[in-house]
């Protein structure tokens, strides 16, 4: 299982607890109902949605839907919009709504993986190369995770599904800029996948219009690898905003 490192203080620090204490219960107590978070997630990803739309989602009684919608119009998490034309009344996330859905999928994809196999895609048509980025993974990732190998783009698309958690890809591959197409390909299908491109020619401007997560330039170690992966893994629950921030200065 990937695993990243997280700064802590030094052997033998006291953290004083007392600040963020109030703020833990608070939290806590959002998710201490338990359709909190589902109808949350529910309006972020619909929205503009109406009162029966989110009940079609979930099975949830009108009772329980109309208290949890009412409670999180209290908190600020969501909004509600009346259609005149329509005669519909619409809800959507407020701003602070949206950054808690962020935080939820941070927590999907923490489950997934201590229970699911990351995914991950390796895209090199130099052998030599290839065998010692899947060798440093290995090292990296020492268990619980897929790796596919592939050496063109038309191969390795036919691994590209909602469930790829990293692709790491030669920019310059058989054909031309399919490394570019691989990489459109990719966030097409799975926003939350982490893109790296591990290449021997130096970043250019095209790359920062490329929805790459990072670049980084042969040849490359062990260490040098795993820095770059811990660090995109810690974008995981950022805003697409903060995402894409990082990214560019990334490259």
């Amino acid at each position: 299982m990937l695993t990243v490192n997280i700064n802590s203080p030094a052997s033998g620090e006291r953290v004083s607890t007392d600040a963020d204490l109030p703020h833990l219960k608070s939290a806590v107590d959002i998710f201490s109902r338990k359709w909190n978070p589902q109808v949350l997630y529910v309006i972020y990803h619909i929205e503009p949605v109406q009162y029966g739309e989110i009940a079609n989602e979930l099975d949830i009684s009108s009772k329980m839907l109309s208290k949890t919608l009412s409670e999180l119009l209290d908190r600020g998490l969501i909004l509600r919009h009346e259609d005149e034309d329509e005669q519909h009344v619409l809800y959507t996330t407020a701003p602070q709504g949206g950054e808690l859905v962020h935080r939820l999928e941070g927590l999907v994809r923490w489950q997934k993986q201590q229970h699911d196999e990351l995914k991950i895609l390796l895209v090199e048509d130099d052998k030599m190369a290839a065998k010692l980025l899947a060798d440093q993974i290995g090292d990296i990732v020492s268990e619980g995770y897929t790796l596919y190998q592939e050496p063109t783009v038309e191969e390795a698309k036919e691994h590209v599904s909602t469930g790829l958690d990293y692709v790491i890809l030669d920019r310059r591959l058989p054909g031309g800029k399919q490394g570019d197409e691989l990489v459109r390909a990719v966030k097409s299908e799975c926003r939350s996948c982490m893109i790296m491109i591990v290449s021997g020619v130096a970043p250019d401007r095209k790359l920062l219009r490329l929805d790459t997560d990072d670049y980084v330039v042969k040849p490359v170690d062990r260490d040098e690898l795993t820095a770059h992966i811990e660090s995109i893994e810690a974008r995981r629950g950022l805003t697409d905003v903060k995402r894409e921030y990082l990214a560019t200065r990334s490259k």
